[in-house]
C-alpha cells in the first residue's frame, strides 16, 4: 500500500496553489548547532519528516558553545523524542 504524507496548501506569488510537506520533528537548540550533518553556518532548528534521521543528525552535531543541549522534537506532541548535552570536559585536538 502506498505511503501517504500530510501537507499544507500553500500559494506562490502567481496565485498558484502549491503543496508543502508537514515536516513532523524539529531538531533544535538555543545555541548555534553545527556538525558534518548540517549545512555550513550552523544552524538553531532544522525540520525533518524522518525520525531516525532527526535523531541521527542530532547525534552528531555539538553546540557552539559546546556542550549545551540539542533536542529532537515531535513537532505535533511537543514531546522530546531525544537529548543530548556533551560531556563536562570539552573535546580536546588530538596532535
Amino acid at each position: 500500500m502506498p505511503q501517504t504524507y500530510a501537507a499544507t496548501l500553500l500559494f506562490n506569488v502567481n496565485g498558484a496553489a502549491v503543496t508543502r510537506p508537514i515536516l513532523k520533528y524539529q531538531i533544535e537548540s538555543a545555541y548555534t548547532m553545527m556538525g558534518p550533518l548540517l549545512p555550513d553556518g550552523g544552524l538553531f532548528s532544522l525540520r525533518l519528516n524522518d525520525h531516525a534521521l532527526a535523531i541521527a543528525i542530532a547525534a552528531k552535531s555539538v553546540t557552539v558553545p559546546y556542550g549545551q543541549e540539542i533536542r529532537v522534537v515531535h513537532c505535533a506532541t511537543g514531546n522530546v523524542i531525544f537529548r543530548k548535552t556533551a560531556a563536562t570536559v570539552s573535546p580536546v585536538a588530538e596532535d
